[in-house]
């Protein structure tokens, strides 16, 4: 099986709800921060969140373009920001 991709580094957020929105790019820069990185970085952020608001708020916040899917037509929404680049191999 092919692998394409590993997870490098994790973060926590906590704050006030009334921050909500701004928890997941926050937890991302926190991850990437581990590692000296920034969202310029990525090749590719997926973010699995209930709310298509919270999900295009962080993405306004990582500066990354947005695209839409709904992989499994389920009710959670599946949000894919793509940079255009290509993986690196």
């Amino acid at each position: 099986m092919e692998v394409l991709a590993a997870v490098r580094a994790h973060a926590q957020i906590a704050g006030p709800n009334t921050t909500l929105p701004d928890k997941l790019a926050k937890a991302i820069e926190a991850a990437l921060a581990r590692k000296s990185r920034t969202a310029d970085d990525l090749d590719l952020v997926e973010i699995n969140e209930a709310f298509a608001s919270v999900t295009a708020h962080s993405a306004a916040l990582l500066e990354v373009p947005c695209r839409w899917e709904n992989a499994r037509q389920s009710p959670a929404r599946v949000s894919t920001f793509d940079s255009g680049r290509m993986p690196s191999s």
